[in-house]
């Protein structure tokens, strides 16, 4: 069971490498200290699949990037706000071996297994209190950055508030 949901963990990760263009994307701090990272052939395929200029595209995402960066910087408790509703999630995850009758031998068996949804999570009541809490932090946290990097890019950018737009569409 351990395996199997490492598996699909491992599945949700690799996916979300393949589309992620920076480090706060998703509005989580990833790393301890303050600072920014872009993944030059991501953001790369992000330009080339919206026809636009790829340097203009990587100048909007690096302003994202440094916006959500010096919110956490410049507000010292957000940081453990964030993570604390992630950890709170967290702890309220369990996998019920019991329900798993799956030969670990047997790859197919364990890819239906995985695609019928087995290791799906049963929420707690805990753990909707924990992801709404986090949805709003990360609604905040977005809001934040989106105006400011809008403010930021307007002058500079000439298609810098269609890249915004599709920003708000990527997150919706």
């Amino acid at each position: 069971a351990g395996a199997a949901f490492g598996m699909q963990l491992g599945h949700a990760i690799g996916q979300l490498a393949r589309e992620a263009v920076a480090s706060t994307e998703v509005g989580l701090p990833l790393t301890r200290e303050p600072g920014t990272a872009l993944l030059p052939s991501n953001i790369s395929a992000f330009a080339a699949e919206l026809e636009e200029d790829e340097e203009e595209v990587r100048m909007f995402f690096a302003v994202r990037e440094a916006a959500t960066a010096r919110l956490y910087a410049h507000v010292p408790w957000l940081r453990g706000q964030v993570m604390g509703a992630v950890e709170a999630y967290a702890r309220g995850i369990a996998i019920v071996t019991d329900a798993v009758e799956v030969d670990p031998h047997d790859p197919e068996a364990i890819q239906a297994a995985l695609a019928g949804g087995m290791f799906s999570p049963q929420s707690s009541p805990e753990q909707a209190e924990a992801v709404g809490r986090l949805e709003t932090l990360l609604a905040l946290i977005e809001g934040w950055v989106q105006v400011v990097t809008e403010r930021a890019i307007a002058p500079h950018l000439p298609r810098g508030m269609a890249l915004a737009e599709m920003m708000r569409r990527r997150r919706a």
